[in-house]
C-alpha cells in the first residue's frame, strides 16, 4: 500500500502526532487502533521495511525543499504540521512522488 492510498480521504490525515484513534487520541502509527495518520506515520505503516522507508523519507524531504523553495533541511513533520498545510497539499505531494 502506498501513502496516498492510506490517506485516501481527508478524515484519515492528522497533524501533530503520528497517528490517532477513533477517539482522536494519539496512538502509535502501527497501532491496530490507528485510523488517521500524519505523513511520517503513514510512511511507517506503508513502508515497514526500514531501508525502503528511508528512501521514501529522502524523496519526501527533497520534494518538500523544492516545494518550499529553500535549500536547507526541513523536517517532514514540520512541513506536515504547518498551520497552513492542507490535506490536499499532502495528498498532492505523495501522489506526485508515487509513494
Amino acid at each position: 500500500m502506498k501513502v496516498y492510498e492510506l490517506l485516501d480521504t481527508p478524515d484519515k490525515w492528522t497533524q501533530h502526532v503520528s497517528a490517532r484513534n477513533a477517539l482522536d487520541r494519539a496512538v502509535f502509527a502501527d497501532s491496530p487502533d490507528a485510523c488517521k495518520w500524519c505523513l511520517t506515520g503513514a510512511a511507517i505503516v506503508c513502508y515497514p521495511d526500514y531501508s525502503e522507508r528511508d528512501l521514501v523519507y529522502a524523496k519526501l524531504r527533497e520534494a518538500i525543499k523544492l516545494h518550499v523553495g529553500v535549500f536547507s533541511y526541513i523536517p517532514i513533520t514540520l512541513w506536515n504540521d504547518s498551520p497552513v498545510r492542507t490535506y490536499e497539499d499532502v495528498l498532492a505531494l505523495v501522489k506526485e512522488l508515487d509513494v
